[in-house]
């Protein structure tokens, strides 16, 4: 039977500089992330495994500096970036990350990205 365990972030509040017009270069603003990640619990043998566990706490602090170090221009590269570290530093298989910016269209309650990424062969 194939497994289809996720580990769900949801609502990850932050701050950053992100954009390409002038007036989103000089100021912060906000975004919100939303990160679904594909794992497998079958490995977790018990209680104190943390070998085998993904720290929420640890995505998101990633997540988090990643966005305020990285002033991006673009969302797309900020969650390219962010989907190569948490490759890089957690044992997932597959990332969703959603990506909201509520403040870039006045008419709109929110824009954004969606993107998908599996763990590189």
């Amino acid at each position: 039977m194939k497994r289809s365990d996720r580990v769900l972030i949801r609502g990850l509040q932050l701050e950053t500089v992100v954009g390409i017009l002038d007036h989103e270069r000089v100021r912060t603003q906000p975004l919100s992330l939303d990160l679904d990640l594909t794992v497998d619990f079958s490995q977790i043998e018990h209680p104190q495994d943390y070998d085998h566990i993904i720290d929420y706490a640890a995505v998101s602090k990633l997540a988090v500096n990643l966005a305020i170090e990285g002033e991006y221009l673009l969302l797309e590269t900020m969650g390219e970036d962010l989907c190569a570290a948490i490759f890089k530093d957690f044992t997932v298989q597959h990332i969703r990350l959603v990506i909201e910016k509520p403040e870039a269209v006045a008419d709109a309650r929110w824009v954004g990205v969606e993107m998908e990424r599996s763990r590189p062969e």
